[in-house]
């Protein structure tokens, strides 16, 4: 999924119906895919400035672990959902986990 930087704002629902279109796409044919988490690149993991652990280990907790404050049943819901927050904004989006029916991360 795109993070967020040097496309339009507000384009991460775009991307996510995409790669939610193609994950349909792969599971019809057999193929055990899945996506499991995500969140906006100035906010989790990618910390190129401050060298602040806090950024990396809210993408380490949701990659790793399976672990992030928010929980979702797909990435367009997910992005929607956290996009209404006053200011939200692709880059910043808090990290997301995708869970399943059983809100188990996938």
């Amino acid at each position: 999924m795109h993070n967020g930087r040097d496309v339009l704002v507000g384009s991460s629902v775009g991307f996510a119906k995409t790669l939610e279109a193609e994950h349909a796409s792969l599971c019809s044919k057999g193929i055990d895919a899945h996506v499991a988490y995500s969140g906006g690149r100035m906010y989790v993991t990618m910390d190129r400035f401050e060298n602040d652990w806090e950024v990396v280990k809210r993408g380490w907790d949701a990659q790793v672990l399976g672990e992030a404050p928010h929980k979702f049943k797909c990435a367009v819901e997910a992005i929607k959902t956290l996009r209404q927050a006053p200011g939200a904004n692709d880059q910043y989006l808090p990290p997301f986990v995708i869970v399943d029916d059983s809100d188990n991360p996938t």
